[in-house]
């Protein structure tokens, strides 16, 4: 089982680092602390690589963040206090993006036998809920049972 980083305290972040417009100033130099990766923005402290995000949400909420943290518009480098917020894994999941080969979330093309299959995944569960010849078709079974299932954040 891997070991969960500690993160340091508000107050020592504080000490180090001023908040502007997502990014973490250096109080010392005066420059961004911060540096992009393909993944997130991260800042070194102390030689150890933490992100920007989960440091900025300390800095704004006192503690480190009991779920996941959600990028709510999906930029992992838009750090801004509101565009973050602290929300269960499968909620941060769902807000991940559309990673199927279609346009509609929860739908997909199966080249192989020529349909659109639909599907929607609920508190970790996939239900398949069927095929379609049609992607509007697929699209309007996948919308039903988010509409049928009143889904909420917290149930995603």
């Amino acid at each position: 089982m891997s070991k969960v980083k500690e993160y340091p305290s508000k107050e020592f972040i504080e000490t180090k680092f001023l908040y502007k417009e997502g990014l973490l100033i250096n109080k010392r130099t005066g420059k961004s602390a911060c540096y992009n990766t393909k993944k997130y923005t991260m800042v070194y402290i102390k030689g150890a690589l933490y992100s920007a995000h989960r440091l900025i949400w300390i800095l704004h909420n006192n503690d480190s963040p009991k779920n996941d943290l959600d990028h709510i518009n999906r930029n992992k480098h838009d750090n801004r206090i509101e565009n973050l917020r602290s929300v269960s894994r499968s909620v941060n999941a769902h807000n991940s993006g559309n990673r199927s080969n279609s346009l509609c979330k929860g739908v997909s093309y199966r080249p192989e036998r020529g349909n659109w299959r639909s599907y929607i995944m609920v508190l970790g569960v996939m239900d398949r809920l069927g095929t379609s010849s049609t992607f509007f078709e697929a699209c309007c079974l996948r919308k039903s049972a988010e509409l049928r299932l009143c889904l909420l954040d917290s149930q995603i």
